[in-house]
């Protein structure tokens, strides 16, 4: 287990939106920052900035955890090295999961397919591996930052905006 910072709030619409822009100099594929759609530890959907090993190189990309099984989308990672500031956004609707990113303010791309926002949702995780599991929380959306090599490498988000649409 490693030193991890999340902070997030419940989703508390069908559809909402939710933003944030941060800088973040990551110089090893263990050091990762971004926007995450949350239930718990195995049950998440997370964009994220990684650093390459050279220490120069930095990446954007998903990582989703399904019933402990970590993947990816099919999507090559988006090079941002070089980029100071970064927006993400989200745009979860139902059990649709988008996310965006951009370079500049509201020049938003998508990233990634459609994503499935259900395994973030009570009945979903309860069911898991064919057994019940107490799930009460609902799911969350906000900021998380890891550094796994203990450098204690730091993420500066600059605010963060949740909208019910």
């Amino acid at each position: 287990h490693f030193n991890q910072s999340l902070i997030a709030r419940r989703v508390q619409a069908h559809h909402i939106q939710a933003t944030t822009c941060f800088e973040f100099y990551p110089v090893t594929h263990q050091q990762l920052a971004g926007l995450i759609c949350y239930y718990n530890t195995n049950h998440y959907h997370y964009l994220h900035v990684y650093g390459h090993d050279d220490g120069i190189r930095k990446y954007l990309s998903i990582i989703t955890n399904d019933k402990y099984d970590v993947s990816g989308p099919e999507l090559e990672p988006v090079d941002v090295t070089g980029v100071d500031r970064l927006y993400l956004k989200v745009d979860y609707n139902g059990a649709a999961l988008q996310f965006y990113y951009a370079v500049e303010a509201d020049q938003w791309q998508k990233i990634g397919p459609v994503l499935d926002g259900s395994i973030l949702s009570d009945d979903y995780v309860e069911n898991a591996h064919d057994r019940y599991r107490a799930c009460f929380t609902g799911a969350f959306v906000g900021l998380c930052c890891q550094d796994l090599s203990g450098r204690r490498q730091p993420a500066d988000f600059d605010w963060f905006e949740y909208k019910e649409i």
